[in-house]
């Protein structure tokens, strides 16, 4: 009897919770009267679903939502998405007119909790932008426009080189190698060279489609990633193949951080 009396606790705990959310989420929210399924209102099992299971499909459903409901649909408890263009210079002011937070829970998907894309706090952001704008200025990029020329030319010779020897051209590879080589020319003292690799280094491009799968994943289970950062490489290597790419490249980059940081680099 005093066994159960600690299970009856928590069952009873547990149905007075969810009723707690239904309430709360379904009636006493500031979003309650936005449209949307009230199954995405009540859970983030909804996004879930969409987004894990069936990997990466919620963009599409939403845009099936907004057919449904309208322009303005509620798609997780504290969320809304809104499909008007006429809602553009409402939502994207100055910092003169609206101070702009990021929702903390979104930006646990890109894995990166100190960069400026994962950035919360309106003020930080702002100082971490400014640290990089004039290099991405456009005053800048056309100064730079000789080399973007150089790898766009070298990705047309390989293109013909192979069609002459009868290859077959994955194009994703060769995009994804092209802006590869020249984003880490420009961030780094030389580029990866992807383009030259056979086949236009294929790993690279599936580099980038496992951390978009993960990235779905990592938003709903944000405490996963300090987990794998963990796993010792020759785990990974072993079981986890996806992750595997992703750690080849992470040291990689670790590797060339440190290099210009001590100065091996010029």
């Amino acid at each position: 009897m005093f066994l159960l009396l600690p299970f009856g606790l928590l069952a009873l705990f547990a149905v007075l919770y969810t009723i707690f959310l239904i309430v709360s989420r379904l009636f006493l929210s500031p979003v309650a009267k936005v449209p949307g399924p009230k199954l995405a209102a009540l859970s983030f099992w909804y996004e879930f679903y969409y987004d894990v299971i069936l990997r990466g499909r919620y963009s599409w459903k939403i845009a099936q939502l907004h057919e449904k409901y309208g322009p303005v649909v509620r798609i997780n408890p504290f969320e809304v998405h809104i499909n008007d263009p006429d809602f553009y210079d409402d939502l994207y002011v100055s910092a003169s007119k609206r101070r702009t937070e990021q929702w903390s829970w979104s930006v646990e998907m890109f894995g990166t909790p100190d960069s400026i894309v994962a950035t919360v706090d309106h003020d930080v952001h702002r100082r971490r932008r400014n640290a990089y704008a004039n290099y991405f200025s456009k005053q800048s990029i056309q100064k730079y426009s000789a080399v973007i020329q150089a790898a766009v030319d070298q990705l047309c010779n390989r293109c013909e080189e192979m069609t002459r020897a009868g290859k077959k051209i994955n194009l994703m590879h060769a995009y994804t190698a092209m802006a590869g080589d020249v984003v880490s020319e420009y961030c780094f003292p030389q580029s990866y060279g992807l383009l030259a690799q056979p086949d236009f280094a294929p790993d690279f491009y599936e580099l980038w489609m496992s951390v978009l799968g993960m990235s779905h994943i990592l938003k709903q289970c944000p405490w996963l990633f300090p987990l794998m950062l963990k796993f010792p490489v020759w785990f990974v290597d072993r079981y986890v193949p996806d992750l595997a790419v992703t750690y080849k490249w992470h040291r990689q980059w670790r590797k060339q951080i440190l290099d210009v940081k001590s100065g091996a680099c010029h």
